[in-house]
């Protein structure tokens, strides 16, 4: 295999977990990344010493097994989140604290009214019926029937309004950044059924630093040629011609690892398949909104706070970073990343920093009660937009994508790589790069 020359487009966890793999099995790997520094969505910036994680913001023991295997390999120290940490629901300004596990918990949820919360627990038990057939981080595997209703729609008619309102759409929207009527029920029964899972001991973690430490860890180990545009790839002659700022190259097979619209603008000849799938492929926008903070201002350890869109339309949740580690904090100062809905992002996206500062902090104010009394403590920090955030798994879209897979992957030794594979979230997509590369492999073999 070391004769046998592969190129890797794109230095995103996709990207790396492809390469990173294809090295172990003996290819001369190339990996261009347009950027200075290697990542994408699973990217952190240090300002003021403290870190900022511009998109990607947590990981899970246990369940992120792919990711968790990556850290023990490169020695990059894996953690989890602070003891004690709560995530919670803000409804009327009253923070309401999640613990759904067991049918005690969710009876006694609050948050809800009793009757939402009864229909809540038989729908809870209808998704674990499904227990062993569905995967989250790769969404073809799931039953096609699950794919014809979007989960917004199941939930306000077959479960209830207030657990549409209150738990699902939040939950879309924080963690999505587009409402839940953009998401296939096979997308959220299979996330809602892995947190059930009590066996996986459910955690939120973290490496210290931010969540770029495994990314620029891969990308140490495969090597990386930052700085370089792709302009086009295409077969040539049996193999495939890549097409940069700097000449072109030859390879035996190249993984587009970019995002979709990235991708339909380097591939010079698609299948229908392609062509299909491209072209239904839809991304919701957001920002990520850093605020400096006191490490103390949430005394109960509040962790990620969901805002439902009935509550507030511009913030979606924000974050206590200082539960992840006490590496998130410096004097005593720490940060609070703030998510805002797809529409509002829309909507100030040309605004300046300076002014987006001030009106996310008066939305902010609304909706996060710890921080009312000690607003003047809560200053403007770091800010990221993604006009490109997260793909949108409407169940339209994950049937393109499974017949891509079946028909048109590695069409011309050409595999294409990423999350809006059916594969969420850096987990999903890290997933699919190792299996893009075993494939690879076993093709040369």
């Amino acid at each position: 295999m070391r004769s046998k020359r592969i190129a890797v487009i794109g230095a995103g966890i996709a990207g790396l977990s492809a390469a990173y793999e294809l090295k172990k099995l003996g290819f001369d790997v190339v990996v261009f990344e347009k950027n200075t520094h290697p990542g994408g969505r699973m990217s952190t910036r240090t300002t003021s010493g403290l870190p900022f994680d511009l998109g990607a913001d947590f990981m899970i023991d246990g369940w992120y097994s792919l990711l968790q295997s990556y850290a023990e390999e490169l020695g990059v120290e894996w953690v989890l989140s602070e003891q004690g940490s709560k995530p919670r629901v803000i409804r009327g300004g009253v923070p309401y604290y999640i613990d759904i596990l067991g049918p005690k918990e969710v009876l006694s949820f609050k948050l809800l009214s009793f009757r939402a919360r009864v229909s809540f627990l038989i729908f809870l038990a209808r998704v674990k019926f499904f227990s062993g057939k569905l995967d989250f981080f790769d969404l073809t595997k799931n039953p096609e029937s699950l794919e014809e209703v979007s989960a917004g729609e199941y939930i306000r008619t077959k479960v209830h309004k207030e657990v549409y309102d209150y738990i699902g759409d939040p939950f879309v929207s924080i963690m999505q950044f587009h409402r839940a009527d953009e998401i296939s029920s096979s997308a959220l029964f299979s996330f809602i059924q892995a947190m059930m899972d009590v066996s996986r001991k459910f955690r939120v973690s973290y490496t210290p630093g931010g969540m770029g430490m495994i990314p620029r860890a891969l990308a140490e180990k495969v090597g990386v040629r930052y700085g370089i545009d792709i302009i086009s790839v295409a077969p040539k002659d049996g193999r495939v011609e890549v097409v940069h700022g700097r000449g072109a190259d030859i390879f035996d097979a190249v993984i587009v690892a970019t995002t979709g619209n990235a991708t339909q603008k380097l591939l010079k000849l698609q299948s229908p398949s392609l062509q299909k799938m491209l072209a239904e492929l839809k991304y919701a926008s957001t920002m990520t909104v850093g605020f400096m903070i006191p490490a103390d201002l949430f005394p109960d350890n509040a962790h990620l706070n969901y805002v439902p869109f009935v509550e507030n339309q511009v913030v979606s949740g924000y974050d206590n970073t200082v539960r992840k580690s006490k590496a998130a904090v410096k004097e005593g100062r720490s940060v609070m990343t703030v998510y805002l809905h797809e529409e509002a992002a829309k909507k100030y996206w040309n605004t300046p920093n300076t002014e987006l500062f001030e009106i996310v902090k008066e939305e902010l104010l609304k909706v996060c009660p710890d921080a009312q009394t000690r607003a003047r403590e809560v200053e403007a920090f770091d800010v990221e937009r993604w006009s490109h955030a997260m793909p949108k798994f409407t169940g339209a879209y994950s049937k393109t994508v499974r017949a891509f897979l079946k028909d048109g992957q590695g069409d011309n030794n050409i595999f294409l790589v990423g999350d809006y594979l059916n594969s969420p979230w850096t987990e999903g997509a890290a997933r699919l790069g190792k299996r893009t590369a075993l494939k690879i492999g076993e093709l040369f073999s």
